[in-house]
């Protein structure tokens, strides 16, 4: 993961950060370029997901309609993308006080400060593939929703509970997220009677199990 957001930024720099937002995150790629600034909360790690973008016949549009009550939530962010989050942040702050907020107003936008689209995102996401070739451990073929997958493979191996997993995924129902990722979700400790459904537990960050009152986090083997 991290070889394929260094050679991201080997093409153009800042996109490696933006690999590791959605690795880290479980965002969808239409999620991760609508979110606004103001929903970024550095201090406590969250990221508010609650408008999604869409690119139809050259438009783009974001939108506040979400597909399902679930799809809005609260997102934790995991230790090791809080650098890749504050390096998006600081790096548009000037951008956004010249224009006076009409321009770089999201987390992740393009070079003159509107949105950033899919085609210019997958079509650098190929070459990155091609220079990670040459590596001794071979090519790194992370799509944008693999990269999803990422994050729900790390929560997972961190113990997280089922819940947790469905909520930082956007899921509505917890069945829907074992069908997606294919490793039985096991019965998390901390699960308690009101969280047999998304909505009820708060998202552990990937790479961490939420213990008595604080996080112990795992460093993830990538």
């Amino acid at each position: 993961m991290l070889r394929l957001a260094a050679a991201l930024d080997h093409f153009k720099p800042g996109l490696g950060d933006v690999a590791i937002v959605l690795a880290f995150t479980g965002l969808r790629w239409e999620e991760a370029v609508a979110v606004p600034i103001e929903n970024v909360d550095l201090d406590g790690q969250w990221i508010t997901v609650d408008r999604t973008a869409s690119e139809s016949g050259g438009r783009r549009d974001i939108r506040d309609d979400m597909k399902t009550r679930a799809a809005v939530r609260v997102v934790a962010i995991a230790d090791i993308a809080m650098p890749a989050v504050r390096r998006l942040v600081e790096r548009d702050a000037s951008g956004g006080e010249r224009s006076g907020g009409r321009l770089f107003a999201r987390l992740i936008n393009g070079e003159r400060g509107g949105y950033i689209g899919y085609v210019m995102w997958r079509r650098y996401l190929a070459l990155a593939h091609g220079y990670t070739a040459s590596h001794k451990d071979g090519m790194v073929r992370y799509t944008a929703h693999e990269l999803r997958h990422v994050c729900a493979s790390l929560l997972i191996a961190s113990g997280a509970a089922d819940v947790q997993v469905a909520n930082q995924m956007g899921h509505s129902k917890i069945e829907t997220t074992k069908n997606i990722y294919g490793n039985p979700l096991r019965p998390g400790p901390d699960s308690h009677p009101e969280s047999d459904q998304p909505g009820g537990e708060p998202p552990v960050r990937p790479g961490g199990i939420r213990g008595r009152g604080r996080l112990t986090a795992r460093q993830p083997q990538l």
